[in-house]
């Protein structure tokens, strides 16, 4: 659809330059007119394709669907924003280090008597 006018107006430049003596300005003005070509027949495809497919509104249903899940979104991130702002749980002060802690208990135990 686009290279045939085009590799035509090349063609036809070509044999223009040769018989008139214009090299390359027939070739460039062919080639040219061969694009113009090419589009118009591009947007004749578009044009029939928007006449066949027309674009419709969205429904009010999806339009609802929409605001939904915008709402959730929004939700979910003022939920956030007061997890975020809530002060941390204080820490649990343990007896032990974090070596003691790690070792199985029987194995303490068994320290523990000796």
């Amino acid at each position: 659809m686009v290279a045939v006018p085009i590799a035509l107006g090349a063609w036809l430049g070509l044999k223009l330059d040769e018989a008139i003596g214009t090299e390359p300005w027939g070739l460039l003005a062919s080639i040219f007119a061969g694009m113009i070509v090419a589009g118009a027949g591009v947007w004749g495809l578009i044009k029939k394709h928007l006449e066949a497919n027309p674009i419709r509104p969205s429904s009010d249903r999806a339009r609802e669907a929409g605001r939904r899940w915008e709402a959730e979104i929004r939700q979910r991130e003022r939920e956030e924003e007061e997890a975020s702002e809530r002060p941390a749980p204080p820490a649990r002060a343990s007896s032990t280090n974090g070596v003691e802690a790690a070792r199985p208990k029987a194995e303490r135990d068994m320290q523990d008597e000796r």
